[in-house]
């Protein structure tokens, strides 16, 4: 392999790094940290994104959720009982530079929920193999590999990271501005043993690399010009990707204005704070309201969002909730979902109802349409997720009309003295 950039320099982490203010605070809640060593920026082991697992809807969002102009190059292979994908990425992720190796798996067969996943989000137009269009989750700590890369621009080193035992090995640097032509990765990974050795190399032999390196379990190569479709080429995304590459510019421009020694987040003038943390970041959205987000507009209906948010991220009921409302749901369309997927009682879904925002109208009508509640029951209901009685009087009113003796007399029954 030419220009083996790897052996030549550890680059190990000498310093630490304490982040002090507001930017240095956001970054590392962003899941990154800071290296005064090398003055970039990389991604830390308990970084919120392993929760979010990766697919195919991912890398086409990437210039207009990151403002990402980045080449990426998956890999897709089987080893012990798993399917797993190992992806490489390198270009520009708005402010910074960088490259990153990412490794994912997924037992099979898995949940209806992660089957919403692979039919939406997960598939790849763009790849014959239909076995490739799935949602792979981040891997766990026993799967973990020893990773590392050098990122090279124009034949010029920008910085390298050691070998680390890692689910989402990354750098960035701040106020380089690259197309991804304009760099290479030359990247090594052990894998677990030979047999996982075995099916990568297979795997990278059938994508096209060659002048693979092989050392036991490391394989080395250098990743330059892609195989796999770039979903940044696609036509339907040429005015996404033409905004993203003049922000890009933009900021890389403001950020250089700045004249700072270092790229070190707690140098940043509190009057450029704000504007380079809206970019860098944004406001902050949770990870799954970003999958759910991804799959409502793909056309699934919340029975399907409330599956995944349920079978592949296990969240509680009323987290989901919050989700599919976030996410423009309809009050019932949440009833249906607590009672169907999460299995709620008729009170329980009230209670989570009510506290995500719903009036106790709306809790009324979820209850007689999707419950099957009567009229007495659903008056029992309200008062127990503390409706008053006037406020159940005006509900029963709005939603039960005409009923208005059925509702004195259920008043009466709840409301005596």
């Amino acid at each position: 392999m030419a220009n083996n950039y790897l052996s030549k320099k550890e680059n190990v982490m000498t310093r630490e790094w304490v982040a002090t203010s507001a930017m240095a605070k956001a970054v590392v809640t962003a899941g990154f940290n800071y290296d005064p060593d090398q003055d970039i920026i990389f991604s830390r082991m308990d970084a919120l994104q392993r929760k979010l697992g990766y697919a195919y809807s991912y890398d086409v969002a990437a210039p207009r959720t990151i403002s990402a102009i980045i080449d990426c190059e998956p890999f897709f292979f089987s080893y012990g009982g798993k399917d797993w994908m190992i992806e490489l990425w390198k270009g520009q992720y708005g402010l910074e530079t960088g490259g990153e190796i990412g490794i994912y798996n997924r037992k099979t067969p898995s949940t209806l929920g992660y089957a919403v996943l692979d039919k939406t989000i997960g598939k790849r137009p763009h790849d014959p193999n239909t076995a490739h269009g799935k949602f792979f989750r981040c891997v766990s700590d026993e799967d973990l590999l020893t990773l590392a890369f050098t990122l090279v621009r124009d034949g010029v080193p920008l910085f390298s990271r050691k070998p680390e035992k890692h689910w989402w090995l990354t750098g960035f640097e701040w106020g380089v501005l690259s197309a991804p032509e304009e760099l290479t990765m030359e990247l090594s990974i052990i894998l677990l043993d030979s047999a996982m050795c075995e099916a990568f190399v297979s795997t990278l032999e059938m994508v096209g690399y060659g002048n693979i390196d092989v050392d036991a379990n490391k394989v080395s190569f250098i990743f330059d010009k892609p195989y796999s479709f770039q979903p940044r080429l696609d036509p339907n995304n040429k005015d996404i990707v033409a905004a993203a590459v003049k922000m890009n510019k933009d900021i890389v421009s403001f950020y250089k204005s700045l004249n700072l020694r270092s790229n070190d987040p707690n140098q940043i003038p509190a009057n450029a704070t704000k504007k380079l943390s809206d970019y860098l970041f944004g406001p902050r959205i949770p990870e799954q309201n970003f999958v759910a987000r991804l799959l409502r507009d793909a056309g699934c209906g919340a029975a399907e969002v409330g599956r995944v948010l349920h079978d592949v991220f296990g969240l509680a009921a009323a987290d989901a909730a919050q989700i599919l409302k976030q996410v423009d749901y309809t009050i019932e369309q949440m009833a249906d979902v607590l009672k169907n997927v999460f299995n709620q009682s008729e009170t329980q879904a009230a209670k989570i109802l009510h506290g995500v925002g719903a009036s106790f109208k709306q809790v009324a009508e979820a209850l007689y349409s999707v419950y099957k509640q009567k009229l007495a029951q659903v008056a029992e209901i309200l008062v127990a997720i503390g409706a008053g009685k006037k406020e159940v009087y005006n509900t029963l009113m709005a939603v039960f009309k005409g009923k208005k003796l059925e509702v004195l007399k259920a008043l009466g029954n709840l409301f005596t003295h």
